[in-house]
């Protein structure tokens, strides 16, 4: 059987932590620019599958938020920020 708890933030894979420290690190960026940050910051090429299905959890966990107009993706606490406004 899966274990399907959930972990705690600090418990993120390690692809999920990675996205999260790009768009931290840098301005709202589109899946493609991001792909690319991940693949230089990792050495190694990241799957576009991969990055997609790590934006979709982190959409999904709120730890993300996404500008449909432009397409780009940037860390929630932005978006609140700005909500404010």
């Amino acid at each position: 059987m899966a274990n399907t708890r959930k972990r705690p933030p600090s418990m993120l894979p390690p692809l999920y932590s990675a996205v999260l420290a790009v768009l931290v690190d840098q301005r709202p960026v589109s899946a493609y620019e991001l792909l690319t940050e991940l693949s230089k910051r990792r050495g190694k090429r990241v799957s576009p599958p991969a990055t997609y299905r790590s934006l979709g959890t982190l959409l999904k966990a709120r730890l993300v938020g996404r500008i449909e107009s432009r397409r780009m993706f940037l860390p929630d606490p932005i978006i609140n920020r700005t909500s404010e406004v």
